[in-house]
């Protein structure tokens, strides 16, 4: 689950200076929730680093309130990032806040549902944007692939278009009545207007009228923007997670 706005300095899943309330629009929806370890320094593309110290450093995806990362944080572990899930329920949509997020940016782009026609568009505004998607490994984009980049009926796409350019688009997996962003981006030349909360808004507005009764998303806490666009919608935020990082061979505390 993860949603990108709009990049100022460094937005990928990093800090970055926020100059409008839709800057980041990446909204990455799933969570890694396992332990994984990497060689640092882990360059990202952008002159971030995830790791600083020690040959091997142990990451952990877990629950910010569970006891398995109280334990990790008493025993040296420090944080690296922090990330979010938010659920809406049908019954809790409200039709003219989304209709209102459609008319707002109706004299500047085209909404629509994508299909396999448009996978070439999907796939360069993904190209133009992979790398800028706030957080760390919870919150991680993998570039798209040809059959990730084809939308399907479990497999969900919504975007706008100024002319005949994709400039935003958010994918959703559909399983029977439940619902779960995957991603959604803006072109960083369209940042700023609105065109995230849009194409979210379509995508509520087309699945709830198919019978999706639940949805969920998420994304990087370092991304104030998706937040508010998804609070917007009515999305409730129910889970924060945090991204630990523990260097191997470092003594452990005790006591």
């Amino acid at each position: 689950m993860n949603e990108l706005g709009v990049r100022t300095p460094s937005e990928g899943r990093g800090a970055g200076v926020l100059s409008h309330p839709d800057e980041w629009t990446v909204d990455r929806e799933t969570h890694s929730r396992v332990v994984g370890r990497v060689s640092p320094p882990v360059d990202r593309g952008r002159g971030e680093e995830l790791c600083h110290a020690g040959p091997m450093t142990e990451l952990l995806v877990l629950p910010a309130t569970s006891a398995q990362a109280v334990a990790a944080l008493a025993d040296g572990a420090r944080v690296v990032a922090r990330s979010w899930g938010a659920g809406l329920r049908a019954g809790a949509v409200d039709p003219g806040t989304l209709e209102r997020a459609l008319r707002a940016v109706a004299d500047r782009v085209s909404l629509r549902e994508l299909t396999v026609a448009d996978r070439a568009a999907v796939l360069a505004l993904d190209h133009d944007t992979h790398r800028d998607y706030p957080g760390n490994v919870a919150t991680q984009h993998r570039p798209l692939t040809p059959d990730d980049a084809a939308p399907s009926a479990r497999r969900r796409g919504f975007g706008a278009f100024a002319g005949d350019e994709l400039v935003a688009m958010t994918f959703v997996d559909v399983e029977e009545a439940d619902a779960e962003t995957d991603f959604t981006v803006v072109a960083a030349s369209w940042r700023g207007h609105g065109l995230s909360t849009a194409v979210k808004a379509l995508s509520i507005r087309t699945l709830v009228a198919e019978g999706v009764r639940t949805f969920r998303t998420g994304g990087s806490s370092d991304n104030p923007a998706i937040i508010c666009a998804n609070r917007s919608l009515g999305y409730v935020q129910d889970e924060e997670w945090l991204t630990l990082a523990r260097d191997e061979g470092r003594p452990r505390r005790h006591g």
